[in-house]
């Protein structure tokens, strides 16, 4: 500050500001807004005008948006000294640090007292705003209203008047896409607020026979729930019936499972999605995630009661040990309190597999609370009668298949609810002289 920094050579002065940005490198993740208001706006002003490409790449990305301001605000203090190329340059970097900054179409909106668009432009653009294009505000604040403030001064005839004109004269089903994408975001914007409702089909008409005529032209392949959010946007979000309806024949298996789970959580939990009970069914059906998502994504109970009885019978068909095991133990867990008295009926569990019999056995007997059930323990064992007195002989015992040949077959089908066996029962389960008669009476004296 003693020496006459304005007479520095200009080469001395680009050295200077190479140097001192370079050192301050590994020092910048420690400056607050305040920190880079002092380097930007009092520090180095003198050496600012030396800025380049190199500049501007060694300034991190990585800072609030309070500090980005104050960063732009020192080279707008020094504009009248920075050439067209420097401004393209700020204006550049501005836009690369809004752009990494976009969160659901916002950037730097609600930092510190930005709150209008006047403001918002001021702090995030200053001068180097005159650089931009409306376009370019829009894409880093879809609320910002520019000249729509004006709108206010129009009466809904006016409005109409306008509209009128700008479709029957304006040849906007003949323009270019990008045209008629600057004629609704900026030119007639502000006549589209509280738009009356005999022009919503006129304004939707315009782009029918558009690029996307049909739906799915142009889904990208990635998530479809994603791509339907984007279309529908803040119009809400079609419901499970409209959903499925909306899928080609062709493509519904692909469609459904470029859901995550994450976003199948959001689409079935969404307030009124779920009108039809089969068409969850419908839904998992095809979805190759299920055990994934009953697993790991937590719904709402009404829509948990609606889910379980289209995957109740994919539990009871396994016929592996681990995958019933998987079933029971891991998928259905938070699922199991809302059994009902149809769901353990003897038409719901009669195709089951015997391994998946002998879990659910296990489970009604040990790990089930009947407290709240709309079916007690008697309801149980007269679905276990049934489920045992089909065919002949005792069914689920195979004395050459090692899942099916121990001879602890009460205990595995009949369990605690043994206290309700009858004899007619007992011998139209099995003959006397099964080798494995003994485990009954093993059961009863425990």
């Amino acid at each position: 500050m003693q020496q006459n920094l304005t007479a520095l050579r200009i080469k001395v002065r680009d050295i200077l500001l190479n140097l001192t940005l370079t050192s301050l490198v590994p020092k910048f993740y420690l400056l607050n807004a305040e920190g880079f208001k002092l380097w930007f706006q009092v520090y180095l002003p003198l050496l600012l005008p030396s800025a380049d490409s190199k500049t501007f790449e060694i300034i991190p990305r990585n800072i609030t948006c309070s500090s980005y301001q104050e960063i732009v605000k020192g080279f707008d203090n020094i504009i009248s000294r920075l050439s067209g190329e420097q401004n393209q340059l700020v204006f550049k970097f501005a836009l690369d640090y809004l752009k990494g900054q976009l969160s659901s179409g916002l950037s730097c909106v609600e930092s510190g007292s930005v709150t209008d668009d006047r403001r918002w432009l001021e702090v995030n653009f200053r001068q180097f705003r005159f650089q931009a294009s409306f376009k370019d505000f829009l894409a880093f604040n879809i609320n910002f209203k520019g000249v729509k403030i004006r709108s206010t001064n129009y009466t809904q005839e006016i409005k109409s008047a306008f509209l009128q004109a700008v479709f029957g004269r304006g040849g906007l089903t003949a323009v270019s896409d990008e045209e008629l994408l600057l004629w609704l975001k900026v030119r007639l914007r502000p006549l589209l607020i509280d738009l009356s409702p005999s022009f919503v089909t006129s304004v939707a008409s315009i782009g029918e026979e558009r690029r996307c005529p049909t739906l799915l032209k142009c889904f990208d392949g990635r998530s479809f729930y994603l791509f339907l959010k984007n279309s529908f946007l803040s119009f809400g979000f079609p419901d499970v019936s409209t959903f499925i309806s909306l899928l080609p024949p062709t493509r519904k298996s692909e469609l459904l499972n470029s859901f995550n789970t994450s976003e199948l959580r959001q689409f079935l939990s969404e307030p009124g999605a779920i009108r039809n009970g089969s068409d969850i069914c419908y839904i998992f059906s095809i979805y190759n995630n299920t055990a994934a998502f009953l697993e790991t994504e937590d719904v709402p109970d009404d829509v948990k009661r609606i889910i379980l009885p289209c995957v109740w019978p994919l539990a009871l068909s396994s016929d592996r040990r681990s995958e019933v095991n998987f079933w029971f133990d891991r998928q259905l867990r938070n699922y199991f309190q809302f059994l009902t008295k149809d769901l353990i009926s003897s038409t719901a569990v009669q195709n089951a597999s015997c391994l998946a019999f002998e879990k659910l056995v296990s489970f009604l007997g040990k790990n089930f609370t009947y407290n709240t059930s709309e079916f007690g323990r008697e309801d149980v064992y007269s679905t276990i009668r049934s489920y045992l007195r089909a065919g002949s002989g005792a069914k689920c015992y195979n004395s050459s298949d090692p899942e099916l040949n121990s001879t602890s077959w009460f205990s595995n089908y009949i369990g605690s609810f043994v206290m309700f066996i009858t004899l007619d029962d007992l011998t139209s389960f099995v003959s006397t002289s099964q080798v494995f008669m003994s485990g009954f009476w093993n059961i009863t004296v425990l």
